[in-house]
């Protein structure tokens, strides 16, 4: 209870349209509210667009990135790790991080934008149950867009409308595409799956290894040697400028083309094939040698190399597993 005897409630949201749904259908009247976002390289969060969608409501952030790793680490030690397991354990680790915040500051419960789906096996009353108890959250957790019996009992008395009632305000139309959008990068296959690669292989990742998970073309050379390669100029200058001290930096000369990074740990032959890799998105006809500028921290030097064949590439490329972000009941 806040000094005005209400009940309090924190709102965890990454500016989405359930969550501002969910707040609906509680009522602002009902409950001192204050809102939690998690923040970490693997989301896409803006708190300016949040502060937008809520106004007049305390923010808080949290850093979710370590155990987002820690997360991560576990589940993608698997042979064949699927997004689901990884998802019930972060929603998991979210409540419980939101409950010790709670805690701490005297709130009654905690809200979300969940929905119920039966398609959907992240979304099912059971699967939310679980999580609460896994999270030693039951009974403190309000989805106010799922079916009431799926809420604490006694908590209907702070619901103000329904959820068949509830207009989108003019802020929320102007925030679409921001509000519809997977808030969470892992969601799309190819992220994914270029995120297991990189913990099969190493692990945890730095904040600049996380970043460049969504840029560019991915290719595993060797066990310990891997490329990404810019798709474009905004990439190319991206990757420029992230480039660890130690990476080697590969770009092409006199021809418009990528520039990429390679893992220091290459050997002479995985540069050669790195540079032909490169040399295979470079504006020339395919035939003719390609000349290719290798940096690292201490010195730079130039190969001349033919582009790689498309087979080869393709056979070098991090595999996208679709089958493995299936959500599906």
């Amino acid at each position: 209870m806040n000094a005005r005897g209400k009940p309090t409630a924190v709102l965890l949201t990454y500016g989405d349209v359930h969550s501002w749904k969910a707040l609906q259908v509680l009522g602002k009247e009902t409950l001192g509210i204050r809102l939690l976002v998690f923040e970490s390289s693997f989301f896409r969060n803006d708190t300016r667009l949040i502060g937008t969608l809520f106004p007049g409501l305390p923010l808080e952030t949290v850093d979710f990135t370590q155990e987002m790793n820690a997360i991560l680490q576990r589940r993608t030690a698997s042979p064949a790790p699927l997004l689901s397991d990884v998802c019930v354990e972060c929603r998991t680790a979210m409540l419980r991080c939101a409950g010790e915040f709670a805690a701490r500051e005297g709130i009654d419960y905690i809200i979300t934008g969940d929905t119920c789906s039966p398609r959907d096996r992240l979304r099912t009353a059971d699967m939310f149950r679980l999580i609460d108890e896994k999270s030693a959250q039951a009974g403190r957790v309000l989805r106010p867009l799922c079916d009431p019996a799926g809420n604490p009992e006694g908590a209907g008395i702070l619901f103000s409308t329904s959820k068949e009632r509830i207009d989108s305000p003019p802020a929320i139309l102007s925030l679409k595409t921001h509000a519809r959008r997977r808030n969470c990068r892992l969601r799309d296959p190819s992220y994914f799956s270029r995120t297991w690669d990189l913990y099969r292989h190493g692990g945890p990742l730095s904040r600049r290894e996380i970043d460049l998970l969504a840029l560019g073309r991915h290719f595993r050379l060797a066990e310990r040697a891997r490329l990404v390669v810019g798709r474009n100029q905004e990439e190319n200058l991206i990757i420029e400028g992230a480039r660890d001290l130690y990476e080697l930096l590969i770009k092409i000369e006199g021809l418009a083309g990528p520039s990429a990074v390679l893992s220091y740990t290459a050997s002479p032959d995985e540069i050669m094939l790195a540079a032909a890799v490169c040399a295979r998105y470079a504006d020339s006809t395919g035939q003719e040698e390609v000349s290719v500028r290798v940096r690292s921290a201490r010195e730079m030097w130039r190969v001349r190399v033919r582009p790689a064949p498309d087979s080869l590439c393709r056979q070098l490329a991090v595999r996208v597993w679709p089958e493995l972000c299936d959500r599906r009941a």
